[in-house]
């Protein structure tokens, strides 16, 4: 029964409820939850991505990452604010398929010429990505389902 419990609760925890993973990406400074300053997360903090070469392939993998549909604006020149701390990403060079914004060819975390005043925007269409739900109230759920005896598991088909 422990083991159904946590793969519930994995399946279960939103993103912005869980810990933070290598190559992470969240949106900062929007006016919705479907744009803003790109950052990426990598040893442990969230740093930015330098505007060089930003463009339509890369902001479509990273609303693709963040399952927020397609990218309808690919903003330079800080239009969400200038970022702070480390600027992670610079050069990157999607070629819109990959799956993650580190997927692509950039020039190494850390390596860059730029400054905050670059820093990489998107626009995402938006749509599709998780609802959010606090980390309490998800365990509060979950316990409420574990008294009352009731577990609910649902099966996601894989295409083959």
């Amino acid at each position: 029964m422990a083991g159904v419990v946590v793969l519930l609760l994995a399946t279960l925890i939103p993103s912005a409820a869980r810990a933070q993973e290598e190559g992470d990406l969240r949106l900062v400074g929007g006016s919705s939850s479907n744009e803003g300053r790109v950052e990426v997360f990598h040893d442990g903090q969230w740093g930015t991505v330098c505007d060089d070469n930003w463009d339509q392939a890369d902001a479509d993998v990273v609303c693709r990452q963040l399952g927020l549909g397609a990218a309808l604006e690919f903003p330079c020149c800080a239009a969400f604010g200038q970022g702070s701390g480390p600027i992670w990403m610079d050069g990157t060079n999607c070629s819109g398929n990959e799956e993650r914004l580190v997927d692509c060819p950039f020039n190494g975390f850390g390596s860059h010429d730029c400054n905050h005043g670059e820093d990489a925007g998107v626009v995402c269409a938006g749509g599709t990505a998780a609802p959010t739900m606090s980390a309490t109230t998800l365990m509060l759920a979950a316990l409420a389902l574990i008294a009352s005896g009731t577990v609910v598991l649902r099966r996601r088909k894989r295409a083959i």
